[in-house]
């Protein structure tokens, strides 16, 4: 009987190795390569997220604000708002509330949610780049047209 208890036991452990690990690769999978999941010490029990480039806002914080998830209507997700110069509102961050979501389940969300928010961020890069082929037209070196969008 203590043979098998230890037996089941070691079965026990190794297959929480390979759940952790299975976890873990999926949690890359989802967030690694684009700047990843982060904890950030200004949004304390937030996981974060980061959408769309900074440089697709305006940067004027009297434009961004956070808002609760009406778009998929998932307890625990927030999103952090911003304005572009064409005055479209886009999702900047995703914020997980930690008491709900742990890296592996906001990693599962993303992966179900993800086509949400590249088609947003898709016409907003569409969007600067067309404000910045409009300012080069108008005779402004490429370094301007760049700031301006």
């Amino acid at each position: 009987r203590k043979v098998e208890a230890e037996r089941l036991a070691r079965e026990a452990r190794e297959s929480a190795v390979r759940e952790a690990a299975a976890k873990r690769l999926e949690v890359e999978r989802a967030f690694g390569g684009k700047g990843g999941l982060i904890r950030r010490p200004s949004m304390p029990n937030k996981l974060v997220f980061r959408v769309s480039s900074p440089s697709l806002v305006t940067g004027n914080v009297a434009h961004e604000y956070r808002i609760k998830d009406k778009l998929t209507g998932t307890k625990g997700v927030s999103f952090v708002m911003g304005q572009t110069e064409e005055k479209d509102e886009i999702v900047q961050a995703v914020l997980f509330d930690e008491g709900v979501f742990d890296d592996h389940k906001a990693a599962l969300w993303w992966q179900e949610h993800e086509t949400k928010f590249t088609a947003q961020q898709r016409k907003a890069e569409l969007a600067a780049a067309a404000a910045i082929a409009a300012a080069m037209r108008q005779g402004k070196p490429a370094v301007a047209a760049v700031a301006a969008a």
